[in-house]
């Protein structure tokens, strides 16, 4: 809306008039402020961040979102202003080549190390006998190591598990015994 309530549309040949003084961005601005509009009512309307709306506004390249990005956000913000939005964007384009800010790098950064590393062909093979290598030597000094925590069966036990002597054992019982207070116990 302008002073008097309404939007005026604008033809293609009113942009070009008027953007040999004044860039798309400084045209958006003054029909924003004769709308009564702040940029916060425009961001919530157009769903475009307040920061993006600013950018187009100051033809700040650094600050704007991707060319497609602000190219789409010109066309609505264009027409949301009642704009020619073919027209807008021509112009926008025009005044956007020849703006100059500090734009930040965006050229093609290297890709990491890892992504460009690679392991030699039979390098997992080698790792697999290496480990199982390791697992065979680990076992077997793990069985060897018994062998000296036992100790050997003392002779005479061996001999006398093996004879005759076996058949006069007592039978062994399985009823408790109690011990009775009364006694008293040698030790």
């Amino acid at each position: 809306m302008d002073a008097n309530g309404i939007i005026s549309r604008a033809t293609s040949d009113d942009l070009s008039a008027a953007s040999d003084d004044i860039c798309i961005g400084q045209m958006f601005r003054q029909a924003r402020l004769r709308a009564g509009f702040d940029l916060d009512k425009v961001s919530a309307d157009l769903k475009i961040s307040v920061e993006y709306l600013q950018a187009i506004e100051d033809m700040d390249r650094a600050a704007m979102p991707h060319h497609a990005y602000a190219v789409g956000f010109v066309r609505c913000y264009a027409q949301y202003l009642g704009f020619n939005a073919k027209s807008a964007v021509e112009s926008f384009n025009i005044d956007n080549k020849t703006a100059t800010t500090n734009h930040r790098d965006i050229s093609a950064k290297p890709a990491p190390f890892w992504l460009e590393f690679s392991v030699p062909r039979g390098f997992g093979v080698i790792i697999a006998v290496v480990g199982i290598l390791g697992l065979v030597t680990w076992y077997g000094q793990q069985s060897t190591s018994v062998s000296h925590v036992v100790p050997p069966v003392p002779e005479l036990l061996g001999t006398w598990s093996q004879g005759s002597d076996l058949r006069n054992v007592p039978a062994i019982s399985s009823e408790p015994v109690f011990e009775s207070t009364d006694k008293p116990v040698d030790g």
